[in-house]
Protein backbone atom coordinates (compact mmCIF):
# COMPACT_ATOMS: atom_id res chain seq x y z
CA UNK A 1 0.00 0.00 0.00
CA UNK A 2 2.82 2.40 0.95
CA UNK A 3 4.45 1.72 -2.12
CA UNK A 4 1.55 2.37 -4.56
CA UNK A 5 1.01 5.66 -2.39
CA UNK A 6 4.95 6.66 -3.27
CA UNK A 7 4.69 5.67 -7.09
CA UNK A 8 0.91 7.66 -7.23
CA UNK A 9 2.85 10.57 -5.64
CA UNK A 10 6.37 10.01 -7.71
CA UNK A 11 3.92 10.18 -11.24
CA UNK A 12 2.03 13.37 -9.94
CA UNK A 13 5.45 15.30 -9.28
CA UNK A 14 5.96 14.57 -12.95
CA UNK A 15 2.88 15.23 -14.58
CA UNK A 16 2.94 18.05 -13.12
CA UNK A 17 6.65 18.61 -13.89
CA UNK A 18 5.75 18.08 -17.71
CA UNK A 19 3.02 20.40 -17.53
CA UNK A 20 5.03 23.19 -15.48
CA UNK A 21 7.21 22.68 -18.63
CA UNK A 22 4.65 22.58 -21.09
CA UNK A 23 2.92 25.97 -20.05
CA UNK A 24 6.71 27.77 -19.93
CA UNK A 25 7.32 26.69 -23.31
CA UNK A 26 4.06 27.99 -24.16
CA UNK A 27 4.48 31.49 -22.39
CA UNK A 28 7.78 32.06 -23.82
CA UNK A 29 6.94 31.28 -27.07
CA UNK A 30 3.81 33.73 -26.77
CA UNK A 31 6.04 36.55 -25.10
CA UNK A 32 8.86 36.59 -27.77
CA UNK A 33 6.97 38.82 -30.52
CA UNK A 34 6.03 40.97 -28.03
CA UNK A 35 9.76 41.49 -26.49
CA UNK A 36 10.93 41.70 -30.12
CA UNK A 37 8.32 44.80 -30.93
CA UNK A 38 10.01 46.51 -27.49
CA UNK A 39 13.44 45.77 -28.47
CA UNK A 40 12.46 47.42 -31.80
CA UNK A 41 10.78 50.23 -30.14
CA UNK A 42 13.68 51.08 -27.92
CA UNK A 43 16.50 51.04 -30.59
CA UNK A 44 13.99 53.24 -32.76
CA UNK A 45 12.83 55.89 -30.73
CA UNK A 46 12.39 57.96 -33.74
CA UNK A 47 8.47 58.02 -34.62
CA UNK A 48 9.20 58.80 -38.32
CA UNK A 49 11.58 55.29 -38.27
CA UNK A 50 10.02 52.17 -39.33
CA UNK A 51 11.99 49.12 -38.38
CA UNK A 52 12.68 45.99 -41.00
CA UNK A 53 10.41 43.97 -39.20
CA UNK A 54 7.78 46.73 -38.92
CA UNK A 55 8.09 47.06 -42.95
CA UNK A 56 7.72 43.49 -43.29
CA UNK A 57 4.68 43.44 -41.20
CA UNK A 58 3.13 45.98 -43.15
CA UNK A 59 4.56 44.54 -46.59
CA UNK A 60 2.68 41.12 -45.27
CA UNK A 61 -0.34 43.09 -44.53
CA UNK A 62 -0.72 44.84 -47.29
CA UNK A 63 -0.25 41.79 -49.52
CA UNK A 64 -1.29 39.06 -47.42
CA UNK A 65 -3.77 40.16 -45.03
CA UNK A 66 -4.36 36.75 -43.47
CA UNK A 67 -1.10 35.40 -43.46
CA UNK A 68 0.11 34.82 -39.96
CA UNK A 69 3.00 36.62 -38.17
CA UNK A 70 6.31 34.62 -37.66
CA UNK A 71 6.94 33.44 -34.16
CA UNK A 72 10.25 33.05 -32.65
CA UNK A 73 10.71 30.05 -30.36
CA UNK A 74 13.05 30.07 -27.98
CA UNK A 75 14.64 27.12 -27.75
CA UNK A 76 17.60 28.09 -25.35
CA UNK A 77 14.16 28.61 -22.54
CA UNK A 78 13.03 25.26 -23.84
CA UNK A 79 16.16 23.49 -23.55
CA UNK A 80 16.91 24.71 -19.81
CA UNK A 81 13.75 23.22 -19.11
CA UNK A 82 13.85 19.84 -20.88
CA UNK A 83 17.08 19.39 -19.54
CA UNK A 84 15.51 20.59 -16.06
CA UNK A 85 12.79 18.39 -16.58
CA UNK A 86 16.11 15.22 -17.59
CA UNK A 87 17.76 15.91 -14.57
CA UNK A 88 14.79 15.60 -12.35
CA UNK A 89 13.62 12.56 -14.17
CA UNK A 90 17.43 10.84 -13.64
CA UNK A 91 16.95 11.99 -9.90
CA UNK A 92 13.74 10.04 -9.68
CA UNK A 93 14.51 7.44 -11.17
CA UNK A 94 17.96 6.73 -9.13
CA UNK A 95 15.92 7.27 -5.75
CA UNK A 96 13.34 5.60 -6.95
CA UNK A 97 14.71 2.39 -8.32
CA UNK A 98 15.19 0.24 -6.00
CA UNK A 99 11.58 0.74 -5.06
CA UNK A 100 10.31 0.06 -8.01
CA UNK A 101 12.38 -3.40 -8.44
CA UNK A 102 11.21 -3.71 -5.22
CA UNK A 103 7.17 -3.32 -5.81
CA UNK A 104 8.00 -5.21 -9.45
CA UNK A 105 9.30 -8.46 -7.25
CA UNK A 106 6.88 -8.23 -5.19
CA UNK A 107 4.65 -8.24 -8.13
CA UNK A 108 6.12 -11.35 -9.63
CA UNK A 109 5.86 -12.85 -5.98
CA UNK A 110 2.50 -12.28 -5.92
CA UNK A 111 1.73 -13.13 -9.47
CA UNK A 112 4.06 -16.72 -8.84
CA UNK A 113 1.87 -17.14 -5.21
CA UNK A 114 -1.42 -16.56 -7.10
CA UNK A 115 -0.32 -18.80 -9.62
CA UNK A 116 0.78 -21.39 -7.09
CA UNK A 117 -2.61 -21.08 -5.40
CA UNK A 118 -4.74 -21.61 -8.99
CA UNK A 119 -2.42 -24.57 -9.67
CA UNK A 120 -3.89 -26.07 -6.27
CA UNK A 121 -6.95 -24.69 -6.43
CA UNK A 122 -7.09 -26.48 -10.09
CA UNK A 123 -5.88 -29.69 -8.62
CA UNK A 124 -8.42 -29.67 -5.58
CA UNK A 125 -11.27 -28.92 -8.26
CA UNK A 126 -9.63 -31.69 -10.84
CA UNK A 127 -9.61 -34.17 -7.68
CA UNK A 128 -13.04 -33.15 -6.46
CA UNK A 129 -14.21 -33.90 -9.83
CA UNK A 130 -12.80 -37.27 -10.23
CA UNK A 131 -14.26 -38.22 -6.42
CA UNK A 132 -17.75 -36.99 -8.02
CA UNK A 133 -17.48 -39.04 -11.09
CA UNK A 134 -16.18 -42.14 -8.89
CA UNK A 135 -19.21 -41.55 -6.98
CA UNK A 136 -21.31 -41.25 -9.95
CA UNK A 137 -19.52 -44.49 -11.64
CA UNK A 138 -20.34 -46.18 -8.14
CA UNK A 139 -23.98 -45.31 -8.12
CA UNK A 140 -24.49 -45.98 -11.44
CA UNK A 141 -23.11 -49.53 -11.21
CA UNK A 142 -24.99 -49.68 -7.66
CA UNK A 143 -28.76 -48.84 -9.24
CA UNK A 144 -27.67 -51.80 -12.20
CA UNK A 145 -26.89 -54.06 -9.61
CA UNK A 146 -29.62 -53.17 -7.52
CA UNK A 147 -32.05 -53.36 -10.74
CA UNK A 148 -30.19 -56.81 -11.13
CA UNK A 149 -30.64 -58.22 -7.73
CA UNK A 150 -34.37 -56.96 -7.76
CA UNK A 151 -35.48 -58.72 -11.18
CA UNK A 152 -33.32 -61.90 -9.30
CA UNK A 153 -35.53 -61.47 -6.55
CA UNK A 154 -38.78 -60.91 -8.45
CA UNK A 155 -38.25 -64.21 -10.30
CA UNK A 156 -37.46 -66.05 -7.28
CA UNK A 157 -40.69 -64.51 -5.62
CA UNK A 158 -42.53 -65.75 -8.75
CA UNK A 159 -41.14 -68.49 -9.54
CA UNK A 160 -42.21 -69.68 -5.84
CA UNK A 161 -45.74 -68.60 -6.09
CA UNK A 162 -46.32 -70.51 -9.25
CA UNK A 163 -44.51 -73.67 -7.36
CA UNK A 164 -46.72 -72.61 -4.24
CA UNK A 165 -49.76 -72.42 -6.82
CA UNK A 166 -49.20 -75.61 -8.06
CA UNK A 167 -48.94 -77.24 -5.10
CA UNK A 168 -51.60 -76.04 -3.87
CA UNK A 169 -53.93 -77.17 -6.86
CA UNK A 170 -52.51 -80.79 -6.50
CA UNK A 171 -53.44 -80.98 -2.60
CA UNK A 172 -56.91 -79.62 -4.14
CA UNK A 173 -56.65 -82.34 -6.85
CA UNK A 174 -56.11 -84.89 -4.50
CA UNK A 175 -58.19 -83.83 -1.57
CA UNK A 176 -61.26 -83.52 -4.11
CA UNK A 177 -60.15 -87.18 -5.35
CA UNK A 178 -60.17 -88.40 -1.56
CA UNK A 179 -63.46 -86.74 -1.13
CA UNK A 180 -64.99 -87.95 -3.97
CA UNK A 181 -63.78 -91.59 -3.46
CA UNK A 182 -64.92 -91.65 -0.08
CA UNK A 183 -68.01 -90.03 -1.02
CA UNK A 184 -68.29 -93.04 -4.06
CA UNK A 185 -67.65 -95.79 -1.05
CA UNK A 186 -70.20 -94.53 1.43
CA UNK A 187 -72.70 -94.27 -1.76
CA UNK A 188 -71.95 -97.89 -2.52
CA UNK A 189 -71.98 -99.30 1.06
CA UNK A 190 -75.37 -97.77 1.17
CA UNK A 191 -76.41 -98.84 -1.76
CA UNK A 192 -75.46 -101.97 -0.47
CA UNK A 193 -76.80 -102.38 2.42
CA UNK A 194 -80.71 -100.95 0.77
CA UNK A 195 -79.79 -103.93 -1.59
CA UNK A 196 -79.06 -106.36 1.40
CA UNK A 197 -81.74 -104.94 3.38
CA UNK A 198 -84.76 -105.41 0.06
CA UNK A 199 -83.17 -108.94 -0.52
CA UNK A 200 -83.37 -109.99 2.76
CA UNK A 201 -86.96 -108.80 3.13
CA UNK A 202 -87.69 -110.62 -0.17
CA UNK A 203 -86.36 -113.77 0.69
CA UNK A 204 -87.71 -113.74 4.29
CA UNK A 205 -91.53 -113.13 2.78
CA UNK A 206 -90.41 -115.42 0.15
CA UNK A 207 -89.73 -118.09 2.77
CA UNK A 208 -92.92 -117.10 5.16
CA UNK A 209 -95.19 -117.84 2.05
CA UNK A 210 -93.18 -120.98 1.59
CA UNK A 211 -93.40 -121.88 4.67
CA UNK A 212 -97.76 -121.22 5.18
CA UNK A 213 -97.82 -123.10 1.57
CA UNK A 214 -96.15 -126.16 3.13
CA UNK A 215 -97.79 -126.40 6.68
CA UNK A 216 -101.53 -125.97 5.04
CA UNK A 217 -100.07 -128.71 2.02
CA UNK A 218 -98.94 -130.85 5.10
CA UNK A 219 -102.37 -129.88 7.11
CA UNK A 220 -104.59 -131.34 4.13
CA UNK A 221 -102.55 -134.34 3.71
CA UNK A 222 -102.45 -135.33 7.29
CA UNK A 223 -106.48 -134.24 6.78
CA UNK A 224 -106.76 -136.75 4.10
CA UNK A 225 -105.19 -139.27 5.79
CA UNK A 226 -107.00 -139.53 8.50
CA UNK A 227 -110.34 -139.56 6.55
CA UNK A 228 -109.16 -142.34 4.50
CA UNK A 229 -108.08 -143.79 8.00
CA UNK A 230 -111.81 -143.61 9.60
CA UNK A 231 -113.35 -144.74 6.22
Amino acid sequence: MKMNIKIFFILSLLISAAAFAEEQAVTASISSPEVAVEQGTNANPDPGHVSTKEAASGEKETHGGGHDEHVEIPYDQIGWQAANLGILLVALFFFLRKSIIEAFAKRKTDFLSQAEKTKSALKTAELALSEVKNKLSTLESGEKKSLENAKHEANIVKANIIKDSEHAAEKMKSDLQLTLKNELEKAKSEINTLIFDKAVGSVTKKINDQSETISKNAEAAFLNQISQVKS
